[in-house]
């Protein structure tokens, strides 16, 4: 058993780009309904200079502190940072909630930085990541071509102060445009130099793009978006990057989704609530009640309800639609009943 304040999460170790929210919740509740602290497998964590790192259960982590439990079981691991990592990998790709694409592409990127999987083929990494080789074929020439570029880059001389504006400079040299035209497009793409080197680096996927072929395409590109810029004297207009709009609209639409299923469950969970007043009488009284009921007309909305679902739904949509006229007819049941008993 450890302290939760005491076991940390790295972006560097944790596999997965976000966490889901909904197994966050779904633990949380185990973790406060369940006594005991077999309720979910234990943690395995990798204790690196005295500070415990997660490797697996990065779910069950959050889900325990938004149940405000103080210790988890963990199994501790001897290791560096980079065992972590490579654990971590490994251990969600075998079992718990699947990854997603951009999961996978991260996972891929770190076992292709590192020394001894880098050396592995790409059939096999697809094997075990679950993409195809034909995806880690072009990874491996996408991530090969951005060392070079950076490699490329910082051998370039540079006359300004700052790391932006070094970059610029260098990035400026090796496509053979002046800065304050590379200043411009980058504006008007919404871009960073470093966003722009990874471009250049995509455009070498295809065994029939040569990295100057993709120099000279780039170079194009920011001419014609430097010629688009305002013009002198003229205010410009902050730069809006597409892809910075349509991240928000992919994260606002992500919110509204989650709000929308939360309302739902919240709906389902007063239903169940005001339904459970009705399920114990019902299940007593069902048998003795139908022919007492029989004998008069009967709400069209039991009838459907009896006709198509079963008892548990019925009686939560009983306590939905028909609340008070089933109550004033379990009282009317238990009278008839009395009298009859007493006949």
């Amino acid at each position: 058993m450890l302290p939760v304040t005491d076991l940390q999460v790295d972006e560097a170790i944790r596999p997965r780009e976000s966490l889901n929210t909904f197994v966050i919740d779904e633990y949380a509740t185990l973790y406060r309904e369940e006594e005991g602290d077999a309720v979910l497998p234990p943690l395995a964590v990798f204790q690196v200079d005295g500070t415990y790192y997660v490797a697996d259960g990065f779910h069950r982590l959050e889900a325990a502190r938004w149940a405000k439990k103080a210790t988890l079981p963990c199994q501790v691991h001897a290791g560096s940072r980079r065992d972590a990592m490579i654990y971590a990998i490994f251990a969600n790709l075998r079992r718990g909630f699947p990854y997603g694409y951009g999961d996978k592409q991260r996972i891929l990127e770190r076992l292709l930085g590192d020394a001894e999987h880098a050396t592995r083929s790409d059939r096999a990494l697809a094997r075990d990541v679950g993409v195809s080789h034909v995806y880690v074929w072009r990874l491996r020439a996408r991530l090969t071509e951005h060392r070079r570029l950076q490699e490329t880059l910082a051998t370039l001389p540079t006359t300004t102060r700052g790391a932006r504006a070094q970059a610029e400079e260098q990035l400026a040299t090796y496509l053979e445009v002046p800065r304050e035209t590379l200043q411009q497009a980058l504006h008007g793409r919404g871009q960073r130099p470093d966003e722009l080197v990874m471009d250049l680096a995509k455009a070498v996927e295809t065994s029939d793009v040569t990295p100057e072929a993709a120099r000279e395409k780039v170079q194009a590109q920011v001419l014609q978006h430097a010629k688009r810029a305002p013009a002198a004297g003229r205010k410009a207009q902050p730069p809006r990057s597409s892809r910075s709009k349509e991240a928000q609209a992919q994260r606002q639409a992500a919110r509204e989704e989650h709000a929308r299923v939360q309302a739902e469950q919240e709906q389902r969970w007063e239903r169940q609530r005001r339904a459970s007043a009705f399920t114990e009488p019902l299940s007593d009284l069902v048998g003795q009640i139908y022919p007492l009921i029989a004998r008069e007309p009967v709400p069209p909305i039991l009838a459907i309800r009896a006709s198509r679902y079963t008892l548990p739904e019925m009686v939560e949509a009983i306590a939905d639609e028909e609340a008070p006229r089933i109550t004033e007819r379990l009282q009317q049941a238990r009278v008839a009943l009395e009298a009859l008993e007493h006949a």
